[in-house]
């Protein structure tokens, strides 16, 4: 299954994806779609970070099978110059890189840019015990 979103890189940007990505729900296990939620929401909020503006579209693309979800990230405005950060906005986007690194799979970027991501998460992994 396949669902694709365009959206602003805003927090009502990231509830516009998360509500569009709801089909997905009984179609995957759902500690795999709340992570997908969580990573999805991270990163279209903070996009502006990532692809150069508040506000900027992003494309998200969500393909689902069986075994895995892949989503890709991409920012629609292409060949604007990255707005200055403040340290604050840096350190918010480094975070985000570690939900990616910890939470997903996989993860990169496509085509030698920052602003593009792609994330995979896999169902077949086993679950972690739950705590005592």
């Amino acid at each position: 299954m396949q669902v694709d979103v365009e959206a602003e890189a805003t927090p009502e940007g990231a509830g516009r994806t998360r509500r569009a990505l709801e089909v997905l729900q009984h179609h995957m296990p759902a500690r795999a779609h709340a992570t997908l939620h969580l990573l999805v929401s991270e990163l279209v909020s903070n996009g502006p970070q990532h692809a150069g503006g508040l506000g900027n579209a992003l494309r998200v693309s969500v393909d689902h099978s069986a075994s895995r979800v892949r989503v890709e990230l991409h920012d629609l405005q292409e060949g604007q110059p990255l707005r200055p950060t403040t340290l604050a906005e840096e350190e918010r986007s480094r975070w985000d890189l570690v939900l990616l690194d910890e939470m997903s799979d996989r993860w990169g970027t496509l085509e030698d840019t920052a602003a593009d991501v792609w994330f995979e998460i896999d169902y077949t992994r086993p679950s972690p015990p739950p705590p005592h």
